[in-house]
């Protein structure tokens, strides 16, 4: 069964890119999970993405304004195996985190160096929106691979004393599970 849905999954992903030829599987994959769990417009969902050069960890940043939520996904689209992702990866994203949400200036500043125009736009948004409107994060680290439970958990304990930020992933298997439901709603 997870066969046929991932095949459905990589369909979807194809699908996005005959629409969007800019974009790589990678980021295609990412823009898919945008569209199917976040924003549910395709056009918000790539306009979200950041994944090239400088993307500091940051596939796509979303700031949902209707739930006062920002969103920072990071995905990884592996086609014909499922690696385990990279503890490096997991807790990066988790950094990332904290960083855009620190009061400390410079360490929100040390964040942007080296990072892409539209990562430093990006960020510098949803900052605002954390500090000055009570705006929540929500990272999200998407894999068609697997995520060990040491590194979910070492993520957890790193953010464990904020409030405000949330860190959740999903994996191949979650995806699938996603996938079926996807297919039947849509």
């Amino acid at each position: 069964m997870e066969k046929d849905f991932f095949s459905d999954l990589k369909k979807e992903v194809l699908e996005i890119q005959d629409r969007q030829p800019h974009l790589s599987p990678d980021n295609a994959f990412v823009a898919w999970f945008m569209r199917a769990f976040i924003t549910e417009d395709e056009k918000s969902a790539v306009a979200s993405i950041t994944g090239k050069a400088g993307d500091k960890s940051a596939d796509a940043i979303y700031i949902d304004h209707d739930n006062r939520l920002v969103f920072v996904v990071q995905g990884k689209f592996h086609q014909k195996n499922e690696p385990v992702a990279s503890r490096s990866d997991v807790i990066s994203l988790v950094d990332l985190g904290k960083n855009i949400c620190s009061e400390r200036k410079e360490t929100f500043n040390s964040l942007l160096n080296n990072a892409n125009a539209t990562v430093t736009e990006s960020f510098t948004q949803a900052r605002k929106a954390i500090l000055n409107k009570g705006y929540n994060l929500v990272l999200r680290f998407v894999t068609t691979g697997k995520v060990s439970a040491t590194h979910i958990e070492e993520a957890e304990n790193r953010i464990d004393n904020s409030e405000q930020i949330r860190f959740e992933t999903f994996t191949r298997t979650d995806l699938m599970k996603l996938m079926q439901d996807y297919i039947k709603g849509a």
